[in-house]
């Protein structure tokens, strides 16, 4: 099926403003379930301070004990499973919350601290933070030139 086909010429004045009535986005051959289905990858913010690097992990409608944060040979990697919750009485038309399993893994360089790393889950969001490591001030012998 292609776009023509599945998108038929209307004669309406909001045509070219509107392609598709509301309907036809979730009858929409290419519309994105396929994701549902293999999982979601969650949003990631990643910030840094003097002392610290910080990643906000956006995990709404999930419970601590669904998440596992692990450190291994220089990577961090939070992964988990959200479940759809299904109630036999409400019929959803759409879902846009995707669910399953996910993993995302991080290269820790070598600044960062990764025997220190501590996570804190809050309202949907884990704030994993990586201190740095100190770093070791070379003090420079500066002679005079005569």
């Amino acid at each position: 099926m292609n776009y023509k086909t599945y998108y038929p010429k209307r004669n309406h004045l909001l045509d070219r403003y509107i392609p598709f009535g509301f309907n036809a986005a979730f009858n929409n051959p290419w519309f994105d379930r396929a994701e549902t289905e293999k999982g979601f990858t969650p949003r990631v913010d990643v910030a840094e301070t003097e002392t610290a690097f910080e990643l906000h992990v956006a995990l709404p409608g999930m419970e601590k004990e669904q998440i596992k944060v692990e450190v291994k040979d220089g990577l961090l990697t939070i992964s988990g499973e959200r479940k759809q919750i299904t109630e036999e009485k409400t019929k959803f038309r759409s879902i846009e919350t995707r669910y399953g399993s996910f993993s995302r893994s991080f290269r820790l360089g070598e600044t960062a601290n990764a025997a220190s790393i501590s996570a804190e889950f809050k309202n949907g969001i884990l704030l994993a933070t990586i201190p740095k490591k100190e770093i070791e001030t070379k003090t420079k012998n500066v002679v005079e030139v005569r």
